[in-house]
């Protein structure tokens, strides 16, 4: 059975058994620039946010949802030190996570280990996909423990980083092919040519013909979270009026306004963790 079959399988299995709680979302595609932007908005956010606010008051400690992970969600051991179970919370359906079995900081620099997984489990899905990394709040990333991501490759055209890419402001972009050894060395001259500092945060995108990095100031434009999938045009918005905003004030505009280094230190997580 191909890796996204299992997937598929588990998510359906934990679904019925009230493992996961999916995002209700409905999509809107819009042009600008001649470019597809996605933007999902969530119906009830209000509700869910509450729900959250009681499980913190709740909580004695921060909880570390991948230590130890939730074996309803387990998918596949893809090697000693790397697993890749489901997304609890998904806004879309396959997204999996590959985590670290045991603490990595999500805001320590990728090693070669983590890329051999990355590449074993893009090629072990047998679908064309994206598998991003948030490194630091101000990346998006919401959990401190080493965790890659990945989502089938959108079926709208997006942005395309070999056309698009310099829109954006800062960034490193390069064709290693999906080879761990090069990927990686990819990666350190990226970190090297974009003058990384620890405490600087950074988006990282992996496709099979290309390898993107950039450079992140804010988590958000006007309180509107942007994460990795951002810059490949798809956007997460929690009403109306923040679908509304981005649409005025410009996808590429607000993108432009979240990259780029921020100096300080990376701020320690204030809020209700989720994956």
């Amino acid at each position: 059975m191909l890796l996204l079959q299992k997937a598929q399988a588990v998510y359906t299995d934990a679904l019925q058994a009230g493992h996961l709680t999916p995002i209700e979302t409905r999509a809107e595609i819009i042009y600008q620039r001649n470019i597809a932007f996605s933007i999902k908005i969530a119906a009830h956010w209000q509700q869910r946010k509450a729900a959250r606010h009681d499980t913190a008051q709740h909580a004695q400690v921060q909880h570390n949802p991948f230590l130890p992970f939730e074996n309803a969600l387990h998918v596949a051991d893809i090697d000693p030190q790397h697993v890749c179970i489901l997304n609890k919370f998904p806004v879309l359906q396959p997204h999996l996570l590959l985590i670290s079995r045991t603490f990595e900081a999500q805001v320590s620099p990728l090693t070669l280990q983590n890329f051999q997984a990355a590449q074993c489990l893009m090629q072990q899905l047998g679908q064309e996909g994206i598998l991003f990394y948030n490194a630091g709040p101000s990346a998006g990333a919401s959990q401190p423990h080493r965790h890659m991501q990945w989502i089938p490759t959108p079926a709208y055209a997006g942005i395309n980083p070999l056309e698009h890419a310099d829109l954006l402001g800062p960034h490193f972009l390069a064709q290693p092919g999906l080879d761990a050894q090069a990927l990686y060395l990819c990666y350190q001259q990226g970190l090297q040519q974009l003058d990384w500092q620890p405490g600087c945060a950074y988006n990282l995108l992996l496709s099979r013909d290309w390898l993107w990095m950039i450079p992140r100031r804010a988590a958000a434009w006007q309180h509107i979270a942007i994460n990795s999938l951002g810059f490949i045009g798809s956007f997460f918005a929690r009403n109306q009026l923040e679908a509304d905003q981005l649409r005025e004030f410009g996808f590429i505009q607000a993108l432009q306004h979240v990259v780029g280094w921020h100096r300080s230190p990376i701020r320690k997580l204030d809020h209700h963790p989720e994956q």
